[in-house]
């Protein structure tokens, strides 16, 4: 899984930012689906929010996103949310940095 999103990073983050705005986007987007998967939003329709877009690196992108963040286990304790939440976004933007040095 990991090497199927640093491929996908490396593809998207070389085609219009500099990597660390784009790796700050990833962050904020990491962590917007993982709030979602904490909240217990269903995978499927996390899916379906994207499904229609014409960007098909964002969607490969956000699609590797949701399944990587459904992996990780959802909690019913709030602290524990946040920081898996605080967790995931951290992961993916040192994972984007490091896939663009």
């Amino acid at each position: 899984m990991k090497t199927i999103l640093t491929a996908v990073i490396i593809m998207t983050a070389s085609m219009t930012y500099a990597s660390d705005d784009i790796c700050g986007k990833y962050s904020e987007l990491s962590e917007s689906i993982m709030s979602a998967r904490q909240a217990g939003v269903p995978a499927v329709k996390m899916i379906e929010t994207q499904i229609e877009t014409d960007n098909v690196a964002f969607f490969n992108l956000y699609k590797e996103l949701v399944i990587e963040a459904y992996e990780w286990p959802r909690y019913s304790f709030e602290d524990l949310q946040q920081e898996s939440i605080n967790d995931f976004k951290n992961k993916i933007y040192i994972e984007c940095l490091k896939a663009n040095r």
